[in-house]
């Protein structure tokens, strides 16, 4: 073999060395960003699924404590008004005010300090129309076998009350306003024309990002 020929042998042998090792050059790095974009991927979709699973845990907690504040709220306006029976109207308002509505009210605040009231909390009126329109942390109970002691009650005559106990004919309620006192008293059932529940109002900042958005 000539010189010259030798001489372009060599330079495709060197040419072709560069190709091989510049292609496994260019293989590894796309490899390595490949490599590198995956595990960024099954990172961040780790991360968030571990994300949802925190906030389902901590969305049944809320729930779990919203259930138990429900009850705790009527259980403990239902311990007030029992704690008020006997008292009498100075207590509430001055003589000749008609105080069964801010006897309720007094009921409600103790239980709850910040709960929200209707716009006339003295009139039961306004306690009746905020516990139909679901207004000012109240909801109505329309179903009888729904409602429960520490639930409150609009009477037809414009009185209203705690609801106390249901018996097969009617119920007891506590109520303000009685003869100038705190009494427990007996009703049939189509003496009240509402029934309303107190509601959760407050929640925990720890429950704050368990909640639908």
């Amino acid at each position: 073999m000539t010189r010259p020929a030798l001489i372009l042998l060599a330079i495709l042998i060197a040419y072709a060395l560069l190709f091989v090792l510049v292609g496994e050059a260019i293989s590894a790095t796309v490899s390595s960003d490949h490599y590198l974009i995956v595990t960024e991927y099954l990172d961040v979709k780790e991360r968030q699924e571990a994300k949802r699973k925190k906030v389902r845990k901590l969305r049944q907690r809320y729930l779990e404590w919203r259930q138990w504040r429900k009850d705790d709220i009527r259980e403990r306006v239902h311990a007030w008004a029992v704690a008020g029976l006997g008292d009498g109207y100075a207590k509430y308002a001055p003589y000749g005010v008609p105080w069964c509505a801010l006897y309720v009210q007094s009921c409600v605040s103790r239980c709850e300090p910040d709960h929200p009231l209707p716009a006339n909390p003295a009139s039961t009126g306004s306690w009746r129309a905020a516990i139909r329109a679901k207004a000012r942390g109240l909801r109505e109970v329309v179903e009888r076998r729904h409602i429960r002691r520490g639930d409150l009650v609009c009477f037809v005559w414009g009185h209203m009350g705690v609801f106390h106990r249901a018996v097969k004919a009617g119920f007891w309620s506590i109520e303000g306003n009685c003869s100038g006192r705190v009494r427990l008293r007996w009703h049939r059932w189509h003496d009240a024309d509402t029934f309303g529940r107190v509601l959760v109002t407050f929640i925990p900042e720890r429950f704050r990002c368990a909640l639908p958005r």
